[in-house]
C-alpha cells in the first residue's frame, strides 16, 4: 500500500509539474505577443504575467513534491487556498467593476473560465493532500 501512495504522490507531482510548466509558456508568450502587437485589452499583460508567476509557484511546489520535501505539501496546500481565495475575488471584481468597460464581456468570461481552470483542480489538490494516507506519508 505504501508503494502505491508512493508512486500516486509521484504521479499527482509530475502532472503538477507539467501543467505549470504549460502555464508559464502559455501565459508568458501571451504576455509577449500582446506587447509585441500592442493588444487592446485591459490588464492582459498584467493577468498574464501574475498567471505564469502562479505557475512558477506551483513549479517549485511540484518539484519538491516529488522529492518528498514535509514542506511541500504544505506549501502546496496554501498555494491551491489562496489561488481559489484569488479567483473569486477576480470573478467578484469583473462582474462588479467592469460594467462600462469596452472588453468587459471577454474579461468577465476570461474570469469563469480561470476560475474553473484554476479552482476545480486546486480544489482537488487539497482535497488529495489532505487524506489522511498522503499525510503520513509526508511524517
Amino acid at each position: 500500500m505504501e508503494k502505491s501512495i508512493s508512486k500516486s504522490l509521484k504521479t499527482t507531482a509530475t502532472i503538477i509539474l507539467i501543467a505549470s510548466i504549460l502555464v508559464i509558456f502559455a501565459n508568458l508568450s501571451g504576455a509577449i505577443m500582446s506587447w509585441l502587437i500592442d493588444l487592446d485589452i485591459p490588464y492582459f499583460t498584467i493577468i498574464c504575467s501574475i498567471t505564469a508567476g502562479i505557475g512558477f509557484l506551483y513549479l517549485i511546489g511540484s518539484y519538491f513534491m516529488i522529492k518528498k520535501r514535509v514542506w511541500s505539501r504544505i506549501y502546496l496546500l496554501s498555494l491551491s487556498r489562496i489561488l481559489i481565495i484569488s479567483a473569486f475575488l477576480f470573478l467578484i471584481i469583473a462582474f462588479f467593476t467592469l460594467s462600462g468597460e469596452d472588453y468587459n464581456f471577454i474579461i468577465k468570461i476570461a474570469s469563469i473560465v480561470a476560475l474553473i481552470l484554476f479552482g476545480l483542480p486546486s480544489f482537488f489538490l487539497i482535497k488529495y493532500l489532505t487524506k489522511d494516507k498522503v499525510k503520513s506519508h509526508f511524517a
